[in-house]
């Protein structure tokens, strides 16, 4: 939506017939990738970085405290 505005779409939240939708990022069994990638995400969760990146391109907070929970 935000890179192309001429399209003029936008957002309906139907929170009554819809359930939120969370999406995460899979490894291997033993992927040495898995701790580096857990742990960068909890320093931006942290310090805040988290929070703006997702304000900027979705325009609202994220539920922090789920995303904690699901870590």
């Amino acid at each position: 939506m935000a890179s192309n505005p001429s399209y003029k779409l936008k957002v309906i939240y139907d929170d009554k017939n819809f359930e939120p939708e969370y999406f995460g990022l899979m490894f291997t069994k033993n992927s040495k990738y898995r701790s580096t990638y857990n742990a960068a995400l909890k320093k931006i969760i942290d310090n805040g970085e988290y929070t703006k990146i997702y304000e900027k391109w979705f325009g609202s907070r994220p539920s922090l405290d789920v995303i904690k929970s699901r870590q």
